[in-house]
């Protein structure tokens, strides 16, 4: 069929890709300063988290840590790695559902960020 890639191909392609992707952060982890404080939180307040674990954090103040620091996140985790094995008469929706859930993700990011007024 025109238009289709070989799963050989595709999973060769996605292969490199991920191991680029992983290369580059390495890479940004190793030339950039991840922004954790050095010891314990502030005295009767919340320890500010570097921009990437805000939305975790935040959630982490509404949610039990369970729910909100291991289940959503692993839940969204899985839902990407399973995106490309839907069947294609749902790709529409589905891939809807999975901008929505990015889009969650970073209006949550973003939000916390705000609201707690973190450096």
């Amino acid at each position: 069929m025109k238009g289709f890639i070989p799963r050989r191909e595709l999973l060769r392609r996605e292969g490199a890709v991920f191991l680029l992707a992983l290369g580059l952060l390495a890479l940004a982890a190793a030339l950039f300063p991840s922004g954790l404080i050095v010891g314990g939180p502030p005295q009767g307040g919340v320890a500010p988290a570097p921009w990437i674990f805000v939305a975790i954090q935040g959630l982490l103040l509404i949610f039990s840590p369970f729910l909100a620091g291991v289940f959503l996140p692993m839940l969204a985790l899985c839902f990407l790695v399973l995106l490309p094995y839907f069947p294609m008469r749902r790709h529409t929706a589905i891939k809807g559902l999975g901008i929505g859930l990015l889009s969650f993700w970073v209006l949550a990011t973003l939000f916390f960020r705000l609201w707690f007024s973190w450096p």
